[in-house]
């Protein structure tokens, strides 16, 4: 993972490896794997620090790449409410996990998302 992250910073490469690391969340995956990904790849960290403004071509990729982990924290905080829903033994312990880590990268992923459209503002 490492390789790809350094390729963010590299002009010619980063917005491939952006579109790299958002097919990379969007395999299908359980919802307990997937979390496990998710936190691995700290992708909140890693958008905050590679600047994109000047890029535009970049800056939808990083875009992709924070909607990929948005669709996919919403994906596993559905697969968790039904699944509790449906249970006959009522909630099971990792299900409350599972949505405590999902609202906790939500949280941090939100104002990522309003950066990347403020600055696609600003350039309008």
């Amino acid at each position: 993972m490492s390789v790809i992250y350094q390729f963010l910073c590299h002009p010619d490469l980063r917005t491939t490896a952006s579109e790299t690391l958002a097919n990379i969340v969007s395999k299908k995956m359980g919802a307990a794997d997937k979390l496990h990904l998710i936190t691995f790849l700290n992708l909140t960290q890693i958008v905050n620090s590679v600047g994109a403004e000047e890029d535009v071509e970049f800056s939808e990729g990083m875009a992709r790449l924070v909607n990929a982990q948005g669709t996919e924290l919403t994906r596993i905080l559905m697969e968790v409410h039904f699944s509790q829903k449906f249970s006959d033994r009522g909630a099971v312990p990792s299900h409350v996990n599972y949505r405590f880590q999902s609202s906790t990268h939500f949280k941090r992923a939100i104002p990522l998302t309003f950066a990347i459209l403020v600055r696609r503002v600003r350039r309008y």
